[in-house]
Parts: structure tokens; C-alpha cells; sequence
């Protein structure tokens, strides 16, 4: 948001420039999506200052003023870094909500597995700028094939778990400018062998709606012992 507008300003904008609609018809039409984003007395905040909102009503705004123009598809980078628990859980059902209603596909770009559980139907996990793995969201959680993806799922903390048992990946992720030959992952995988040290595996599909890159994709007992430890 920018911090010299009010809010009003920022939502209306766009609605006459790209929708063509009059500056009444605009707000009126700003204002209804503040109600329907959850936003408590939107004709009071409707003229507010970024600084004067909380992060989660502002966090609602911008997802209001990405939904305004009802796009077909809605890119969302981190939506909900830095905050807590209760206005994150908030914001996801708002998404999912809205995307429904609207009949809006959506890119979620996220670290964070517990959002991507919540939201998605389908996942693609990255490392060092590369899809490693792509598949529905119920097969890559119970059965990950690239040892990447179920280093993760092993480094989730679990309630009944001891802090000093919990689970790291070793070594650090690859300077980008100067990837490792090979396998990117292969200095922190617990299952390389010489193959993946000479050539970059390619995505390669391994059942009709998912892929792995990997030479050597885990088998369901090496998932399990990883998953669970």
C-alpha cells in the first residue's frame, strides 16, 4: 500500500482507470469488497491512512484491491508472513472463499507447508530456483518422491516431538551463482550417488499426474522412514 494515499484512493483508482466506472460508482464498489473481505466498519476505514490499520486490515485491503477487477487468475507471494496464527487462519479462509466465489485460479507462493496443506490442490516445490516436484497436495504430503520434499515434511515440528529431537536438513542451500555440478540438492541428500553428481536430473513424470527431478525417486519405505523417522 502506498503510505501517502488513503485507502479510498488506492482501491478506486483502478476501478476507474481499468473499469471505466465514475469515481461514485467506484467507491461504491471499493466499499462492498471491504465488506466482503472482512474488514469491520468500512465506511469509517474507507478513508483511513495505511498506518492507521492494523497488519491484517491491511493485508485485507491489498487482497481486496487484487480481487476488485475480479482477475481470472490471482498471484499471491507470502501473503501471510508476519502474521499471527489467528489472522493467517483468517486470511487462507478468505482466499478460499473469495477464489470460489469469483472463480478465480490462484498462485500461491509460500514456505510455509501448513499454508500450502490449507490452500492448494496442486504443488510445485522449488530448490535453488528449480520445480524439484510437482504433484496433487494429498500425494506429495503422504508419499514425497524427491528427497528434498520429504527432508521437509521429516523437518515439520510435530506436538508430541522433543525440541532437541527436531529435525534439520544438513548443509545450507547452493549460492546460486555458482550451483554445484549435478544434482543442486546432491551435497545435503542422504540418498546421492555418483549419477547425481555428473548431470542435473530433468523433471521427469513418474505417474500420470506427478513428476520428480530425480535419478533415484524414494520408494514408499524410504518416504515412510524419512516422513517419520
Amino acid at each position: 500500500l502506498n503510505p501517502s494515499l488513503r485507502i479510498s484512493r488506492q482501491l478506486t483508482e483502478q476501478l476507474e482507470v481499468h473499469g471505466g466506472l465514475t469515481a461514485r460508482a467506484a467507491s461504491a464498489a471499493a466499499l462492498d469488497m471491504l465488506k466482503r473481505v472482512g474488514i469491520p466498519d468500512p465506511t469509517r476505514r474507507f478513508n483511513l491512512y495505511p498506518h492507521e490499520l492494523s497488519g491484517g486490515m491491511r493485508q485485507r485491503i491489498v487482497i481486496a484491491m487484487a480481487l476488485l477487477t475480479k482477475p481470472k487468475l490471482l498471484i499471491a507471494d507470502e501473503p501471510t508472513t508476519a502474521l499471527d496464527v489467528t489472522i493467517q487462519a483468517q486470511i487462507l479462509d478468505l482466499f478460499n472463499e473469495l477464489t470460489a466465489e469469483m472463480h478465480t485460479a490462484l498462485v500461491m507462493i509460500t514456505h510455509d507447508l501448513g499454508v500450502v496443506a490449507g490452500l492448494a490442490d496442486r504443488v510445485a516445490v522449488m530448490y535453488a530456483g528449480r520445480i524439484v516436484e510437482e504433484a496433487p497436495v494429498e500425494e506429495l504430503y503422504e508419499s514425497p518422491a524427491h528427497p528434498y520434499t520429504a527432508a521437509l515434511h521429516s523437518a515439520i515440528p510435530r506436538p508430541d516431538q522433543d525440541v532437541d529431537d527436531l529435525t534439520v536438513i544438513p548443509g545450507r542451500p547452493p549460492n546460486l551463482m555458482h550451483l554445484p555440478r549435478g544434482c543442486a540438492f546432491s551435497p545435503r541428500c542422504a540418498h546421492v550417488q555418483d549419477d547425481c553428481l555428473d548431470a542435473a536430473p530433468p523433471l521427469a513424470q513418474l505417474a500420470p499426474r506427478r513428476c520428480a527431478a530425480c535419478f533415484h525417486p524414494l520408494s514408499a519405505d524410504q518416504e515412510r522412514s524419512l516422513v517419520h523417522g
